[in-house]
């Protein structure tokens, strides 16, 4: 099993290097809500929580120029795009995998003339994802590295975007 997972872990990191460039969708970006989907029970199990991933995610966020609220709450910022971090963990006996998935998006209208209507749609801004395995109790900890990891991609990448 171990093996498996180390080879999982190995395929995972196994990704080609591009180049940063400016993606045109970010531009004019100023805020985002951060929200964290519902951790699953292998997840919990892991050691993972809905806290420590927003946490990882606030690390590198809250350095940022960008103007950052939370999910649905009170504190989420009105007219803003979702930070969605998403993971699905796999745990057998003392070993965890977790993809993890972060998708900047927002909401337009489109129309749709073949059905003679408009309908109101995400649209995607931006989004990346990575694998992490490792023992269950360093499992939280190599998480909360892949969240911090992707969100500085993602920071990367606005800050490229949006250059006076």
């Amino acid at each position: 099993m171990r093996a498996a997972i180390a080879a999982v872990a190995w395929l995972a990191t196994c990704h080609p290097l591009f180049a940063q460039t400016a993606t045109p969708a970010l531009q004019g970006l100023r805020a985002v809500n951060v929200l964290v989907e519902y951790i699953e029970d292998d997840a919990k199990k892991c050691g993972i929580t809905e806290q420590s991933i927003f946490r990882a995610a606030m690390i590198p966020l809250s350095g940022s120029a960008l103007n950052v609220g939370k999910g649905m709450e009170t504190s989420s910022i009105y007219n803003a795009a979702t930070f969605l971090v998403q993971t699905n963990t796999l745990r057998r006996n003392a070993d965890c995998v977790t993809n993890t998935t972060i998708r900047v998006y927002d909401h337009a209208s489109a129309e749709l003339p073949s059905l003679n209507r408009s309908i109101r749609t995400e649209v995607r801004l931006w989004s990346t994802g990575n694998m992490a395995a490792s023992s269950k109790q360093n499992h939280r900890k190599a998480v909360e590295a892949a969240v911090e990891q992707l969100t500085k991609m993602f920071l990367s990448d606005w800050n490229l975007s949006n250059k006076q």
